[in-house]
């Protein structure tokens, strides 16, 4: 709240501030777009809390879900709900975010941001959302089927990193292995 939202880039270390207004509860402003960065772990803390945003438009969850979106849906009704996951590796230290959002060798190749329906948006209302972000120059996947992405890449992350670990974290080594 009082330092901004600070992210760094991983390979160059620059890094951007950015304030963004924050709210300690809800009100009755009317939000075109609420995004809920939090972990999935943290989720069900905060949809009491969503669910009080009467004048709410849509909500995006970013973030991995392997859990599904019924408890969602049931906190906050019929209101337009998507799912999101921005493809990047990163880490929290301290008040910063350390990103890597590109390989060093195309760094103009970024990755993606995955957007997918949770339940029945309204197609100008996700479109209108994807243009967001692609006004903002992130490229947006969209997802037919946002719950099995999620839980499809899921399992391949958590595949990855255990094979990774048994290689002593070597990636290098998991790729050469023809097992």
């Amino acid at each position: 709240k009082e330092e901004g939202v600070i992210l760094e880039d991983f390979f160059t270390h620059q890094q951007t501030v950015s304030k963004v207004p924050v709210i300690n509860k809800p009100d009755n402003e009317a939000y075109d777009l609420v995004l809920v960065i939090v972990q999935m772990l943290h989720v069900h803390e905060v949809l009491p809390i969503l669910a009080q945003f009467r004048n709410a438009k849509s909500f995006l969850f970013i973030g991995n879900n392997v859990n599904g979106f019924e408890n969602t849906v049931t906190h906050l009704g019929h209101k337009n709900i998507l799912a999101g996951f921005i493809t990047v590796g990163g880490k929290r230290k301290d008040h910063t975010v350390i990103f890597a959002d590109a390989d060093p060798k195309k760094p103009g190749k970024k990755a993606p941001l995955v957007l997918g329906k949770v339940n029945e948006v309204e197609s100008h209302e996700f479109n209108r959302i994807k243009q967001l972000f692609e006004k903002a120059s992130i490229k947006v996947q969209a997802e037919e089927d946002m719950d099995g992405w999620l839980k499809t890449h899921a399992g391949m992350i958590l595949g990855l990193a255990s094979a990774s670990y048994l290689k002593g974290n070597n990636i290098k080594q998991v790729a050469e292995d023809d097992e």
